[in-house]
């Protein structure tokens, strides 16, 4: 009799510490899978009027931005981030971007969900007939793969998916739409590049006008999802006139919220999982 009431005694606890294990671990995950906002932005205005040449390892305290690939140039000057190229007649691609896991603004283990990049940008000399001319606005992950929005100075907006910046070969056109919102010299642009659920949409306001353009592509799902970088860029050239036409950037906000990556979470859950379990073995 003793020793089947010792049995049901410890039975008793050994439920109650797997209890215990269950509940603390309900309690904790939660704050692994729900995420903070982010938010960072960049005026350039630290840079001052003197050049400072943008290179594969060029960076300041709010900056670390880097060349990818290595055609053209591009400055930090006067509160902005210029492309310098006046050596093709029919444009080069040009990239810098912001890995946000340097310096600390995002966490190494983790990524960015549903984001918004917002930059203003316009372009020195030229006109919309120039249609050799682009902007790009970009979103990609840690491995660089991600989604590309590119606008001609004469209005159409194209979305990418991307599986590596510097090889076009791998950019695959998801949508295409020409909006007929032109930009013309010197005319100041405000470009939103946000991916919410499975949308993709870029939106083009002329902020000397307050007027609008904007296009979006529905997905049946999103191959990339989780973002660590943000990308803008050119086409730029000279054109058949002879012409610099580069394009400037300035005012750059970039939003969203950060998440742990899934293999984190995991890590994490299992951690907590046996940290609790061993307390309450060891109590019981």
């Amino acid at each position: 009799m003793k020793y089947t009431m010792r049995s049901l005694m410890f039975s008793s606890k050994i439920s109650l510490s797997h209890i215990a294990c269950v509940a603390v671990l309900a309690s904790a995950l939660p704050s692994f899978a729900v995420g903070a906002d982010f938010s960072y932005s960049n005026d350039f205005s630290e840079y001052g009027v003197n050049p400072k040449t943008i290179t594969s390892t060029a960076s300041s305290a709010n900056g670390f931005f880097s060349k990818d690939p290595e055609l053209g140039t591009w400055e930090l000057i006067n509160g902005r981030v210029k492309a310098v190229w006046t050596g093709s007649s029919e444009g080069v691609s040009s990239f810098v971007k912001r890995d946000f896991r340097e310096d600390n603004l995002l966490g190494v283990e983790q990524s960015i969900e549903n984001p918004s990049l917002t930059i203003a940008a316009y372009w020195t000399n030229g006109n919309s007939a120039d249609a050799f001319l682009w902007s790009y606005f970009g979103l990609l992950n840690a491995s660089g793969q991600g989604y590309i929005a590119a606008v001609s100075r004469s209005g159409i907006i194209e979305f990418f998916e991307v599986d590596s910046l510097s090889d076009a070969s791998s950019w695959t056109l998801l949508g295409s739409n020409d909006t007929g919102f032109m930009q013309g010299q010197t005319t100041h642009h405000s470009f939103t590049f946000s991916i919410q659920s499975n949308d993709l949409t870029l939106v083009n306001t002329n902020l000397s006008k307050s007027t609008d353009a904007s296009f979006s592509v529905a997905l049946p799902s999103l191959k990339y999802s989780e973002f660590t970088t943000i990308v803008f860029g050119g086409k730029f050239g000279t054109g058949s006139s002879g012409s610099s036409f580069n394009v400037n950037f300035d005012d750059l906000l970039v939003t969203g919220t950060s998440i742990p990556e899934p293999g984190s979470v995991a890590l994490l859950s299992g951690g907590v999982a046996l940290a609790a379990c061993a307390l309450f073995r060891r109590k019981f």
